[in-house]
């Protein structure tokens, strides 16, 4: 699901239950919702691989196990652009499109 923002958005998964027993409960991946709708994740216990989705849709599909795992994002939806507030304080317009 494409959620056009102007940056990417940070998250969390939270396990309540690990119904497989291998990555635990609680915080078990930190990742990042990019703006063209791409998530990359990267599991916090050991080996603590890395992986990119095509979808936060896909993620839950694959990790939500039917709702055991839940998706804590750690921005705002709409958070301003912290390029556009940097240029606006040093009197230059903001920038447009991606960088």
């Amino acid at each position: 699901m494409y959620w056009n923002a102007p940056h990417p958005r940070r998250f969390r998964l939270v396990r309540d239950l690990d119904i497989t027993g291998i990555s635990g409960d609680g915080h078990v991946v930190d990742g990042i919702e990019f703006v063209d709708g791409y998530v990359a994740l990267r599991w916090r216990r050991p080996p603590n691989s890395l992986a990119i989705y095509g979808s936060m849709d896909d993620v839950i599909a694959i990790h939500g196990h039917d709702g055991a795992t839940r998706v804590e994002y750690l921005d705002p939806p709409n958070r301003p652009d912290p390029d556009a507030l940097d240029a606006s304080r040093h009197g230059r317009p903001p920038r447009s499109g991606p960088a």
